[in-house]
């Protein structure tokens, strides 16, 4: 059975960071890039994502079905795409398209006056 140990930014802080990053690789880069920027990305295509991502959230939240993993997505998708755009003020590596769909997801999430609170 192999296992996915992710070391490049390990450190101190909050595991909302660590959640955002797994969200990242195998749901947001996947649904955002065209297949072969997600594989060269991720180093996987979508369908071998969506099935790290199943048992990512099957293993970390005990959550076995569709409805539930649909629920934390609903949650953290918001901050996975702030947390792109965040990295790209210091790095210049994604896609202004990408970018820009990052946008728009902060903005649905916000409302649409942009006064929605995001909390966790």
């Amino acid at each position: 059975k192999g296992i996915l140990i992710d070391m490049g930014d390990a450190s101190t802080g909050h595991p909302i960071y660590d959640l955002l990053g797994v969200y990242l690789g195998f749901k947001l880069f996947p649904e955002l890039m065209p297949p072969e920027g997600c594989v060269q990305m991720t180093g996987f295509g979508k369908e071998e994502n969506d099935r790290m991502w199943e048992a990512f959230c099957r293993e970390y939240f005990d959550i076995r079905d569709e409805a539930g993993r649909k629920a934390i997505e609903e949650e953290i998708r918001p901050y996975s795409a702030f947390r792109v755009l965040q990295a790209a003020l210091t790095v210049n590596v994604f896609p202004e398209k990408m970018l820009d769909a990052c946008r728009k997801i902060l903005m649905e999430a916000a409302g649409n006056d942009g006064r929605k609170a995001l909390s966790f």
